[in-house]
C-alpha cells in the first residue's frame, strides 16, 4: 500500500517522488513570500520617503568589521554549533 504517494525504487532503497514535489512547493512559497515582503517593504519606504521621513543604511562592510573585531560572531558561532552557523553561512557568506 503506498498511502497516495508514488514511489520509485533505486536499488533496496525507495524514494518518495511526491515529497520531492512537496519540498518543491514549499520552496517556491517561500520564495514568493519574500519576494511580497520585499515589495511591500519597499512600497511602504517609498511612501515614507514622500512624507518625509529619512532611512538611515549603514555601511554593511563596517558594520559587520566591527562586529567581528568586538566577537560578536564567534560568541554566536560556539553558541549555535558548526551544523547551524555553516547553514547561516550558506546565506550571508563567511561571518567569523
Amino acid at each position: 500500500m503506498t498511502h497516495g504517494f508514488m514511489h520509485k525504487c533505486v536499488g533496496s532503497q525507495y524514494v518518495v517522488a511526491s515529497s520531492r514535489k512537496r519540498i518543491q512547493f514549499q520552496q517556491r512559497h517561500v520564495f514568493m513570500s519574500c519576494r511580497m515582503k520585499h515589495n511591500v517593504r519597499l512600497e511602504a519606504s517609498e511612501n515614507f520617503t514622500q512624507q518625509g521621513l529619512i532611512f538611515n543604511t549603514p555601511d554593511r562592510a563596517a558594520f559587520q568589521e566591527t562586529l567581528t573585531k568586538s566577537g560578536f560572531y564567534q560568541t554566536w558561532q560556539a553558541k549555535f554549533g558548526p551544523a547551524l552557523w555553516s547553514a547561516l553561512e550558506k546565506f550571508t557568506g563567511p561571518l567569523a
